[in-house]
């Protein structure tokens, strides 16, 4: 981390206002251009085609603000925002910590409870005081008690409450300010450590002399940005953010708030596709009557409006953009602008249509599912449900779980047999003949290899082969290895022994065997070997039955 640490006791938070402006362009964050709109070409973009030159992007990236890293003014502001949470992490951190008896305290939800109450009473003529805080929580107290099978302690809420307080107070500390350490980029693109200097909670003295607590502009913006709202409603926020920016002249906070316009525009596009997934996955996820048909007829709605308004915003921009210098770095900011809500209007009229089959969508896989086999539940998602899990797991686990869904998933394949009639009429087809140009490609010939065991060196197949000639008298394939076993023989030479044995079953006459053996009806396992017992015998000892034609002699 480069730089000195620096101490910035006045930074100014989202509410007090934003600080000094850094010019910056989003050459660092282009992204690939949207297909044509075709019949929603915008009528400015015959302007572009005008004034290309004062549109244009800077191509020299190596001057860009912050040294052509790619970061934002808007990532350290939200970055401080971030920094300002972890008071109140650390105080749900320590829940786990407590006695016994206070353990079910849901310490971050009292935190924000409080930051309800105070906001509630500021600019009132009396503010909550320790005792009206301590009253207004205990319902929420008995609540968690109930749940968690407590009796109710007015001493145990009150250490509770103290405890809440004291932490957003900074007790531990004096009440000195927190301090968080960051890492800021200067212009030049140069790392350095910023100190933070905040506070979450004072408290105040009234003009009765009783002391009040008060929010400072940090956990106002804090509690505050916390809200859920709609995609809907930050859509509309974001646009008139951009429009009153540019309006004022603010440019480097325009294509900042362009940026986030964008992505506004892009979760609203994947949240509309996501519904239509899931319908076509299954009818059963979504709600197309109570839920997805108030939805489209909204959507519909919502989009046409969005496109009046980035048109709106575009005729601001071009305006701005002919009353600035060519080449300069303003121009280049309202370009990115320009460039961000075309990118927006284009995504929002290719949405139009998505709509617009939305409800053939939803008939189309009504007809379709309906003849489908029903499932009980839910059908699982492959990739998150089934894959993630499975590659998350370590590689021993990972592979027991795919051998045994294999053999439960993969259909059985019968053996293949030889089809004599089959295997005639093929042999009795015309030779099909070659056209001109052809490449013919010679099969390879069968090669004799020679009848010795190829997979195991010269030393284990020369063990294994004494082990069988010194054979004296009959004994059993398993006490030969068994007895092998407890000398102390290698597995391959288990191996060798057994695939040895296997393969004087069926010799010709011409062989010379090593060992005579008879099948037995008896099953046997050692080592790992399994099958039929076999009772072997020295070479020699069985006489062959008589031929047929011996016979007739």
């Amino acid at each position: 981390m480069a730089g000195p640490l620096r101490t910035d006791p006045s930074l100014p938070s989202l509410v007090r206002g934003a600080p000094k402006e850094r010019h910056t362009h989003g050459s660092g964050r282009a992204e690939a251009p949207l297909p044509d709109p075709g019949a929603y070409e915008l009528e400015f973009l015959t302007q572009l085609d005008a004034a290309p030159d004062r549109l244009r992007l800077p191509e020299d990236h190596a001057g860009a603000p912050y040294g052509g890293t790619g970061w934002r003014e808007d990532l350290t502001r939200r970055l401080r925002v971030l920094l300002h949470t972890a008071p109140l992490l650390a105080l749900r951190a320590a829940d786990g910590l407590q006695a016994p008896d206070r353990k079910h305290y849901d310490s971050l939800a009292l935190a924000l409870r409080v930051f309800d109450l105070v906001l509630a009473s500021m600019g009132l003529d009396r503010g909550v005081d320790r005792t009206a805080m301590q009253r207004a929580l205990q319902p929420l107290l008995a609540a968690m008690d109930d749940a968690a099978g407590y009796a109710h302690e007015a001493a145990r809420h009150e250490a509770v409450v103290d405890r809440v307080l004291g932490a957003l107070l900074n007790d531990d500390q004096r009440r000195e300010m927190f301090r968080a350490t960051y890492t800021d980029l200067r212009p030049d693109g140069t790392a350095e450590a910023v100190s933070l200097p905040y506070r979450l909670l004072e408290e105040y003295q009234q003009p009765d002399g009783g002391l009040a607590l008060r929010l400072t502009s940090e956990a106002i913006n804090l509690f505050l940005g916390a809200l859920d709202r709609d995609i809907e409603d930050e859509q509309v926020a974001m646009e008139a953010l951009v429009r009153e920016q540019l309006e004022r002249g603010s440019f480097a906070k325009a294509v900042q708030s362009a940026d986030s316009a964008q992505f506004q525009s892009r979760r609203y596009t994947l949240y509309i596709e996501t519904k239509l997934r899931l319908t076509r996955r299954d009818l059963k996820l979504v709600n197309w009557r109570a839920e997805m048909t108030p939805l489209l007829d909204q959507a519909h709605i919502h989009v046409q409006r969005r496109i009046q308004a980035e048109r709106a915003i575009l005729e601001v921009a071009c305006e701005q953009a002919n009353l600035l210098i060519p080449g300069s770095p303003e121009a280049a900011q309202v370009a990115i602008v320009i460039r961000l809500i075309t990118q927006c209007c284009a995504r929002h009229s290719l949405l139009t249509q998505t709509l617009a089959g939305a409800r053939v969508v939803f008939l189309d896989e009504q007809g379709r599912q309906g003849f489908a086999a029903a499932m009980e539940g839910q059908r699982p998602d492959f990739v998150r449900d089934i894959l993630e899990p499975v590659l998350q797991q370590p590689s021993g686990r990972a592979i027991q779980v795919t051998d045994a869904a294999l053999t439960a998933i993969a259909a059985p394949r019968a053996p293949t047999l030889l089809d004599l009639s089959a295997l005639i009429n093929w042999c009795l087809k015309p030779r099909r003949d070659v056209p001109p140009g052809a490449i013919l490609v010679h099969e390879p010939d069968m090669v004799d290899l020679p009848s010795d065991v190829l997979r195991f060196p010269v030393e284990v197949r020369r063990v294994a082969e004494a082990a069988l000639r010194g054979i004296t008298k009959a004994v059993l394939l398993s006490d030969l290895l068994s007895d092998g076993l407890a000398r102390g023989w290698a597995s391959d030479v288990l191996d060798c022994v057994t695939l040895l044995v296997s393969l004087e079953h069926g010799r010709d006459a011409k062989h010379v065997p090593l060992v005579d053996l008879i099948r037995t009806t008896r099953r046997f396992t050692v080592a790992g070997i399994a099958g039929d017992d076999l009772l072997l015998l020295p070479a020699g000892m069985l006489v062959p039955a008589p031929s047929s034609a011996e016979s007739a002699r």
